[in-house]
């Protein structure tokens, strides 16, 4: 398998809908695109984009104003355990899991709140040539409603 270059993996900003326990998030990344080698040797590398959201749902916040959480780690299960976050990323033709198993809510410092998010990639669920990954990083939170 293939390792999929999550350096490459540059997230612009994150969304957060819903209120009380039944949250959903989106995460835009900026597109960018991958060369998938060939399996045989005389075959031909492929360029594929990446230009797809994460969405996950079934987010268990505890409240209604995500405002309210700056300062605050939030830590998930895996899926299939309860209170896991549903997640996916559509890749190469087929929806990806994506397992998020914490969120941070952090000041950004111009009166916005940074989320921080540590995520497990699982591609080779779905046969995507990828090796599956972790991956971390930091996202800026769209006020609700934008």
């Amino acid at each position: 398998m293939q390792t999929f270059p999550a350096h490459a993996l540059r997230a612009r900003t994150a969304r957060l809908t819903g209120q009380g326990n039944d949250w959903s998030l989106e995460i835009d990344f900026a597109p960018f695109t991958i060369t998938l080698e060939p399996e045989a040797p005389e075959g031909q590398p492929r360029e594929l984009a990446f230009a797809y959201p994460f969405r996950g749902d079934g987010i268990e916040l505890g409240t209604d104003d995500p405002a309210s959480l700056i300062g605050r780690r939030l830590e998930f299960p895996a899926n299939p355990e309860d209170g896991y976050i549903d997640g996916s990323v559509y890749f190469h033709g087929c929806h990806t899991p994506v397992d998020v198993t914490r969120l941070d809510f952090a000041p950004d410092g111009a009166g916005g709140v940074m989320l921080g998010v540590e995520s497990r990639w699982l591609m080779s669920v779905e046969g995507t040539g990828f090796a599956d990954f972790s991956h971390s990083f930091k996202v800026p939170l769209a006020p609700a409603g934008v």
